[in-house]
């Protein structure tokens, strides 16, 4: 799922650094392909434009709350 938001949102031309909430145990082995997947949809395997992909916890990071936060808004208006 993660991969079908992001193939449309990444340009070749620009560099990412890319941080995903913490789901499950198994979120490293799932990132790392993630980012696999990533670089060989745009041809880059030397993986300059996606600089990092990492899971953080929710609560570590401001901007991840408020994702978080509209996210759930939109969420509760559309259902």
């Amino acid at each position: 799922m993660y991969f079908t938001l992001l193939k449309v949102i990444l340009s070749p031309q620009a560099h990412y650094r890319i941080y995903l909430d913490i789901k499950d145990t198994q979120g490293a082995r799932k990132v790392a392909k993630l980012h696999d997947v990533l670089s060989n949809n745009l041809l880059e395997f030397s993986r300059q434009i996606i600089e990092q992909l990492q899971t953080l916890r929710s609560h570590e990071l401001e901007i991840l709350q408020l994702a978080d936060l509209l996210i759930g808004s939109i969420s509760y208006i559309n259902r």
